[in-house]
């Protein structure tokens, strides 16, 4: 066995994936329609009017920010590679695929039986919580608050202190280690 041919070049699907990542992190970073884009193509729930079939596979090009492509696309070039050779570019890339589109389903799946059956809540159950808390917080002038949240409960505050399209909601994050500053200077607050 050739052992060469692992490090000398990347193969032809692997690098193809990494190239339309990094290309639609631009799209959706650079271009005046990224939240339009990202809209259009993340995966929402399937009970959300935004949802549509095809972003089962379109989810799967979308990234948070520089350092989440990063990372998935070193993992795809390590691993890939590998796969990419031992199965052949068309096997991979089914492969690559169905596990996308798999992984995806899963997620749907979990998440509607959370709602129906467990004890989870819906978006604007979550974000009624999340509001009650904030009000209950504007009512402490004196006080300093530090929320640490991942991008969705980040999304909610968001929307607390801005008035969101569902484009823009959908498409709003928050870079790793950032740090936003939020006032309830106004009836609504600002955003700083």
């Amino acid at each position: 066995m050739n052992n060469s041919r692992y490090f000398s070049s990347t193969p032809p699907v692997v690098l193809n994936l990494i190239i339309i990542n990094a290309l639609m992190l631009l799209a959706t970073e650079l271009l005046p329609v990224g939240n339009r884009i990202v809209g259009a193509l993340a995966l929402f729930n399937v009970e959300s009017p935004l949802f549509h079939s095809y972003q089962l596979v379109t989810y799967m090009f979308l990234h948070g920010g520089f350092s989440h492509l990063f990372f998935n696309m070193f993992a795809l070039w390590m691993f890939g590679r590998t796969l990419e050779y031992e199965l052949g570019s068309k096997r991979f890339l089914t492969y690559y695929m169905v596990c996308g589109v798999g992984a995806g389903v899963l997620q749907l799946l979990v998440g509607w039986l959370e709602y129906r059956y467990g004890n989870g809540e819906s978006m604007f159950e979550l974000a009624q919580r999340i509001y009650n808390l904030l009000d209950e917080l504007k009512e402490q002038q004196d006080k300093t608050y530090i929320l640490v949240a991942h991008n969705g409960i980040a999304r909610v505050v968001q929307s607390y202190f801005k008035d969101m399209t569902n484009e823009e909601y959908a498409a709003f994050g928050v870079q790793n280690c950032s740090v936003t500053e939020f006032s309830f200077e106004e009836k609504k607050g600002t955003c700083k």
